[in-house]
């Protein structure tokens, strides 16, 4: 038998509060909120999410540039990362994304530090707080708000069943 996916797991949790669907898109991902829509915890995971997925696509921008790069000073016998202390027009691109992925990671901080504090209205806000805490964690250790995202989530949504 397959593993249930998040979602699938989040839908059935959900599914005896007989309440309506809606969709949050933000990106590539999508936000399942249930009702009350009215909820801006959801709006504020959204956001979120649509925000982290523009970084993701700086990273892949960076990395490509990274590859160029690498294919440019491979033939002048010069290793990497001599090459990143070039005046190369990939090198100064890298710089100015890096510059930009930074200052979106601090904004990212800011605002899970303001949804951490944020109580949710609804079933799919506490839920939505509960994802996007899932999100910054990622397989590997806790990081910053995301232990609490999850513990205040779990905490409202015992709050609101």
């Amino acid at each position: 038998m397959a593993r249930p996916s998040r979602i699938e797991l989040i839908e059935e949790a959900t599914a005896a509060t007989g309440a309506s669907v809606a969709l949050v898109s933000a990106g590539r991902r999508t936000v399942r909120a249930r009702a009350p829509a009215c909820d801006p915890m959801i709006a504020e995971v959204a956001t979120w999410m649509g925000a982290k997925d523009a970084v993701e696509a700086l990273e892949q921008e960076w990395r490509d540039l990274e590859r160029q790069l690498a294919l440019k000073v491979r033939p002048l016998n010069i290793d990497l990362i001599e090459g990143g202390r070039s005046s190369l027009p990939e090198v100064r691109a890298m710089r100015a994304l890096t510059r930009k992925m930074r200052a979106a990671d601090r904004e990212l901080e800011r605002v899970a530090e303001r949804i951490a504090l944020m109580r949710a209205r609804s079933v799919a806000g506490a839920l939505a707080k509960i994802e996007l805490g899932l999100q910054i964690q990622g397989p590997y250790d806790w990081q910053d708000h995301a232990l609490a995202l999850v513990r205040g989530g779990i905490e409202q949504l015992r709050q609101l069943a």
